[in-house]
């Protein structure tokens, strides 16, 4: 079919579907330390949690992108008092489902896909059924411990 590729340099989460002409867009470069600065405040003004709802990776790949995988790693790393600063990281932006791991013993969902999106079109304005794709998270909390 005219104007698809099966070239192995296309990103695995492709496939087969249209290339474009230019690299998919991503995300400004993140700031893991006001991330994490906003989260060491809402504890300290009394959250019992924190969900750091992050707006991550490259626009149609399935895969997270190092950007967002190296963010996962920082922000789940940190803690105060032993506790993590970030309880857990739903993602979005990358138009479609991406992994569900634990990073560092904290749920991250790198992406949830679209979820009320409607018709997606991608680049070059053809409808695109991937940004119709969507995952849905349910996590349950339980206080800290005492000691």
């Amino acid at each position: 079919m005219p104007g698809l590729t099966d070239a192995p340099s296309a990103p695995p989460s492709r496939g087969r579907l249209p290339q474009p002409a230019a690299p998919p867009r991503s995300s400004p470069p993140a700031r893991p330390d006001k991330t994490l600065a906003d989260a060491r405040a809402a504890r300290k003004a009394g959250a019992d949690g924190v969900v750091a709802s992050i707006h991550r990776g490259t626009e149609w790949q399935q895969p997270p992108d190092e950007q967002q995988r190296t963010l996962a790693r920082e922000l789940t790393a940190s803690r105060t008092a032993g506790r993590p600063d970030v309880e857990l990281i739903p993602g979005t932006h990358a138009h479609v489902p991406q992994a569900y791991e634990k990073v560092n013993g904290t749920w991250v969902v790198h992406g949830m896909g679209d979820q009320l999106a409607g018709h997606m079109f991608h680049h070059g304005d053809r409808p695109d059924a991937h940004g119709n794709q969507s995952s849905m998270a349910r996590f349950t909390f339980a206080g800290p411990t005492a000691r």
